[in-house]
């Protein structure tokens, strides 16, 4: 089975599964999540029209000739009809997560859950969509973190050993405890000092004035 990003009639799509989305607000979701370069783009009017109009839907989207011909999209996804294996299988273990995420923002829910989801991304790539996920202002984001930079600015951190909750506070009330678990994991980082400043710049920017 072959999927598609949009358009019923190419087969089962992925992003857009009821056909309710434009091609621009698909590309944007993708250019969010950094699975394509933000030189790509769809056609505004939101027509099924191909990113890019030269292309053959049906051309090998890993050919080299195109990927140099494009070389902002790193990703290789040269238009709207870039085919999607089934469970994901010609797609890098990073970039089916990057593609969930996606699907997540297009959906803008109220209660975002993260398990792990920038797991396989490079820490340049994460720290992109981290700055993505910020922009959520009316969301509520539940992570479960692989990196301890990905949560350093969140509001609350909750730690539990064997399934118990052991700490629960935000970063900089956590980073600051001494012998606290979530602070020997952050010394344990070997990025102790940024995480620390990155604890403590967020807590500067949302404390209230009569905080202590």
């Amino acid at each position: 089975m072959v999927s598609t990003w949009s358009n019923w009639s190419k087969g089962p799509p992925n992003l857009d599964p009821f056909n309710l989305l434009t091609n621009e607000q698909i590309f944007t979701a993708l250019r969010r999540v950094h699975l394509i370069g933000s030189s790509t783009s769809a056609s505004v009017s939101g027509s099924n029209t191909p990113a890019y109009p030269n292309v053959d839907n049906n051309s090998n989207s890993s050919d080299p000739d195109l990927t140099s011909r494009f070389p902002d999209n790193k990703n290789i996804f040269l238009n709207i009809y870039s085919p999607i294996s089934e469970s994901g299988s010609n797609l890098s273990q990073g970039q089916r997560q990057l593609l969930c995420l996606a699907r997540a923002l297009l959906k803008s829910p109220k209660v975002l859950m993260m398990d792990e989801a920038t797991a396989s991304i490079d820490y340049a790539t994460d720290a992109k969509i981290q700055d993505t996920l910020r922009e959520l202002k009316d969301n509520t984001i539940i992570t479960i973190a692989h990196r301890l930079q990905t949560i350093i600015d969140y509001d609350k951190v909750l730690v539990l050993d064997h399934g118990e909750v052991v700490e629960y506070d935000g970063p900089w009330q956590l980073i600051k405890r001494k012998g606290g678990i979530f602070r020997a994991m952050c010394e344990n980082s070997g990025n102790f000092e940024a995480l620390m400043e990155g604890a403590r710049k967020s807590w500067e920017s949302k404390r209230l004035i009569d905080d202590e």
